[in-house]
């Protein structure tokens, strides 16, 4: 008789932990703070390279790079506004290491400012959710 309830305390005692972390999570904090983390992660990594690119192809090398890593990150489980602000932003990294590529400064800078722009406004978002 101990034994049974020692073994449904337990049994208790699991499903209350349980239900206590799922009462604490938060799919915004599960999804779209691991994906502004990561995003910062590979853009401090891109802009390291780039500080110590030595060439044009060095550079290029170094978006790319930062480009393929984001478009990786799952996108369907994050907000709207986030998401279309991180697809933006691949966009920009895209179009800025075609354009240095093909040495249009003007259009590279451009593609750049995107780039800044989305970065600014997914920091934004998150600033405006508490998490940053």
């Amino acid at each position: 008789m101990v034994f049974i309830r020692s073994l449904i305390g337990g049994v208790i005692l699991i499903v209350l932990i349980l239900i206590g972390q799922w009462i604490r999570s938060d799919p915004w904090e599960n999804s779209t703070v691991k994906v502004h983390r990561k995003l910062g992660s590979i853009e401090s990594a891109m802009v390291d390279k780039l500080n110590e690119a030595e060439s044009v192809d060095a550079q290029v090398t170094a978006i790319s790079t930062a480009g393929s890593q984001l478009e990786k990150i799952g996108t369907e489980k994050l907000p709207q506004d986030y998401r279309e602000s991180l697809l933006e932003m691949i966009k920009g990294l895209k179009g800025w290491s075609v354009a240095l590529k093909r040495g249009d400064a003007e259009k590279a800078d451009e593609y750049d400012d995107m780039r800044i722009d989305a970065t600014r406004r997914l920091n934004e978002i998150m600033k405006a959710k508490g998490r940053y």
